[in-house]
């Protein structure tokens, strides 16, 4: 009772009216990626959220995806609005991590709003006019943002052909001098110059990537070990790299994924984790294994430890930015590239054990009903 009613929702009212009201909270546990309703769904009962994290979205006006409007934290409360304007949700709510909320039906709500003294209901509306008017901004921003994006993907799109066929071009006159030539120097600036072409495609890649405003998908079913192998192969290169120990572990359990973009989220992943490592010593693993119906992989390193400041930002465009590589677009591609095919990604930082970027997938049967 007490922890409840130190929810934010509970400053509006007088005590008695607050520890009234939550005498009909009801408290239930969610776990991770499960949607409390939809956008449409009756309005009959509001949640208090005790632990994790909640997501408001709503689809864009094409219907194709979702648009992020509010990330509820502990201590705060959603899905109040319908009860009182008496319309069906107008968004959807979704567990982000294992959450723990308390439901509480509206009617008790609208009753004891009603017995309250008119400053406790002009505070509460105050404030849901205060959250209105901020979603609005973001709806607002994301779109005009997303057209921004649009109109720079349309002309990057036109100019990535021709600018691939002039690096791949370098790429192969530089393989050629490097097999006709056998001293140790140029062999080396050729394969400085071959590097430095594949990351140049990833960084375009990467720019692509961010300023499209639907990810198409060719999704297959595909083992994790398999689709590790491939990446493995396609990038023994990067990942015999003198100076750096990788691992990877794969299982036999099938997801249903685009292959090409899943490898393209392991290869960002472990050239961040070099980039940020530097030197010699470095350590890298990729290990998967099941978690209920999903999968979980785990990108682990033994670089520093991302500072506190930056971690909340870890994923939005530009904050991982180095000084001698990328344009700070390889987390958020990450990211929208996994929520992309209905997953997860987040970043953990254990005292001396590095960074860890746990990503979770359906697995293949539980792909076919989100």
């Amino acid at each position: 009772m007490n922890l409840l009613l130190n929810n934010r929702f509970f400053t509006y009212f007088t005590e008695a009216g607050a520890r009234a009201l939550a005498e009909y909270a009801e408290e239930i546990s969610f776990n991770d990626q499960t949607i409390l309703f939809e956008e449409g769904d009756p309005s009959d009962c509001f949640y208090l959220l005790t632990e994790g994290q909640i997501e408001l979205s709503k689809k864009s006006g094409d219907g194709r995806r979702q648009v992020i409007l509010q990330r509820v934290s502990p201590g705060d409360y959603f899905g109040e609005m319908g009860i009182l304007d008496g319309n069906p949700r107008s968004a959807r709510a979704t567990s982000r991590g294992a959450s723990r909320v308390a439901r509480i039906p509206g009617t008790p709500l609208l009753r004891i709003l009603n017995q309250e003294p008119a400053r406790a209901g002009l505070h509460f509306f105050q404030n849901i006019m205060d959250n209105l008017r901020a979603s609005n901004e973001r709806v607002v921003e994301g779109f005009v943002r997303q057209e921004e994006l649009k109109l720079i993907g349309e002309a990057s799109s036109r100019i990535i052909h021709d600018l691939k066929n002039c690096l791949g071009a370098i790429r192969g006159s530089s393989e050629l001098v490097m097999n006709a030539h056998h001293d140790s120097k140029t062999r080396e600036n050729c394969r400085l110059i071959v590097e430095q072409t594949d990351r140049v495609v990833t960084i375009v890649h990467d720019l692509l990537e961010f300023t499209r405003s639907v990810t198409t998908l060719k999704r297959e079913n595909i083992k994790v070990k398999d689709l590790l192998n491939q990446f493995s192969e396609n990038h023994k290169e990067l990942l015999n790299r003198s100076g750096f120990q990788v691992s990877i572990q794969g299982i036999e359990t099938e997801i249903h994924v685009d292959p090409h973009r899943v490898q393209h989220v392991f290869l960002n992943l472990v050239e961040s984790a070099m980039e940020r490592i530097g030197g010699q010593g470095g350590v890298i693993g990729i290990r998967a294994y099941d978690v209920d119906d999903q999968v979980a992989i785990d990108v682990q390193d033994n670089g520093p430890a991302i500072p506190e400041n930056m971690r909340g930002n870890f994923f939005k465009p530009m904050v991982m930015r180095t000084e001698r590589k990328g344009a700070g677009l390889a987390m958020t591609v990450v990211q929208k590239l996994i929520e992309a095919h209905k997953g997860t990604v987040a970043l953990r930082c254990d005292q001396g054990k590095g960074v860890t970027i746990q990503i979770r997938l359906p697995q293949a049967g539980a792909a076919a009903k989100v």
